[in-house]
């Protein structure tokens, strides 16, 4: 009965299966495997990332701000506000401001390139602009281009982008009220924005204008043309203003001279040493030099003139309704302050000759001067000067722009014949560049804007 009963009593338990191993083989290949995909993984993004470091990388422009005039405002991360009265250093993410009766210009260098100039942007009185960023390619081998990125901009401002850059260019402008400027290349460019309209003039380049609202329809603005999109959102293309002068930036010289074709220049002094002029290469501008040293202590004058028609008749501008003279230059030394004892000794003087509306010969002057002797109680205007002489500061770059000549003149003295435009530097010892002197004249109704428009 044991026997029976042990029998009938089932087995239950089960017995435990014996681990599975793996293969050797298949582990050492699995490993290589995925050490090989890993080695792949890192060679491709080590491959990208030296290609891209070599060839795509990029790092920041040398960014300098002067000052012309009066003083600049600069305000950084740290929101402090800080006046600028002759130059300085500008980083990424600064806004900087123009006051009244100021003027100031950005200069962007390469300093893999011995700090040669690439661009400068002039600001104009009561302006404002935010330095976004301002980038080269890391290396002279790679195909990158110059880039700046602007934004937040109101007033009016010059931009000029030196010539043979040696690789593309590219600025992108954001105005405050949204509109976006793309300037490409090497040229002249000015711009105003305000409430009323936002105005682009191509003197010679590449831009194009981009309305806020219509931010695919960009306008392409050809040379010598100008565009403007206003506060309606409309857009317009239209002639620029016309230079009446001819080679105002003094590209053309007589054979085996450094003398501007063009015009008639002179030196006098009542006692030697005579100056001198010739054309230099400053700042990637080509500028006429007007000099005069050698501890001389007597009356001279440098400068030229150019009459506006060969005959003498003068060039009519009765059709006009606008008319400007705009000079770029930059007053290295004087010896005499201010412009002398009786005022008409400035180290660089405009003037230009015209007939009024009623046939009368007029002279208009205005003079600029860069040292004052506190202890010299000297006038700062000459008795046939209309305006105030400006002062500028030593050894910077400044762009001059009068008001419209047709109103800020007596109406019995509106200009109807334009003869002649001089400019020359006139006192004991100077030392002056000037890149560019125009007489620009419209004949298209002024947009109502602030109230100097000009170009």
């Amino acid at each position: 009965m044991e026997l029976h009963h042990l029998a009938d009593i089932r087995i239950t338990s089960e017995i435990p299966a014996a681990p599975r191993t793996l293969n050797p083989d298949q582990m050492a290949w699995g490993v290589l495997l995925i050490a090989f995909g890993i080695f792949c993984i890192v060679c491709a993004l080590l491959t990208v990332g030296i290609h891209y470091f070599l060839f795509q990388s990029t790092v920041n422009m040398q960014v300098v701000l002067t000052v012309g005039r009066g003083t600049a405002i600069v305000t950084e991360s740290d929101l402090v506000e800080q006046a600028v009265r002759l130059y300085r250093e500008v980083l990424n993410n600064t806004n900087v401001s123009i006051p009244s009766e100021s003027q100031s210009t950005i200069l962007f260098t390469d300093q893999q390139q011995n700090r040669r100039l690439i661009a400068a942007v002039t600001l104009f009185s009561d302006s404002t602009i935010t330095l976004l960023d301002a980038q080269r390619p890391r290396f002279d081998w790679s195909s990158g281009q110059y880039n700046i990125d602007l934004g937040s901009f109101n007033g009016r401002l010059d931009i000029f982008v030196t010539e043979r850059l040696g690789r593309d260019f590219r600025m992108t402008l954001r105005t405050a009220g949204g509109a976006q400027v793309y300037v490409a290349g090497s040229g002249h460019y000015i711009l105003s924005a305000n409430d009323s309209q936002v105005r682009v003039i191509n003197r010679d380049g590449i831009a194009a204008l981009v309305s806020p609202l219509q931010p695919r329809d960009g306008l392409s603005i050809p040379a010598n043309q100008q565009g403007i999109i206003y506060a309606n959102n409309t857009v317009s293309l239209s002639p620029a203003y016309v230079n009446l002068l001819q080679n105002s930036s003094f590209s053309e010289s007589r054979q085996n001279s450094r003398i501007p074709t063009i015009w008639e220049c002179s030196n006098t002094a009542d006692e030697p040493p005579l100056g001198f002029l010739n054309t230099e290469l400053v700042d990637e501008r080509l500028v006429l030099r007007l000099i005069r040293a050698d501890n001389a202590s007597s009356h001279g004058q440098t400068g030229c003139s150019q009459g506006l028609d060969p005959a003498s008749r003068g060039f009519d501008v009765t059709a006009y309704d606008q008319l400007f003279i705009r000079a770029n230059f930059q007053v290295n030394s004087q010896s005499l302050s201010v412009c002398g004892i009786r005022g008409s000794e400035c180290p660089l003087m405009l003037r230009m000759d015209y007939i009024d509306i009623n046939g009368n010969a007029q002279n208009w002057f205005h003079g600029f001067y860069a040292y004052a002797n506190p202890s010299d109680d000297y006038p700062l205007s000459c008795e046939s000067c209309a305006l105030t002489h400006e002062r500028v500061n030593m050894g910077m770059w400044y762009t001059y722009v009068s008001d419209n000549l047709f109103t800020s003149f007596r109406p019995d003295q509106r200009p109807a014949v334009i003869l002649s435009v001089q400019f020359y530097a006139s006192g004991h010892q100077y030392d002056v560049y000037l890149s560019e002197i125009a007489l620009l004249a419209g004949d298209f109704p002024p947009v109502p804007t602030q109230e100097n428009d000009a170009p």
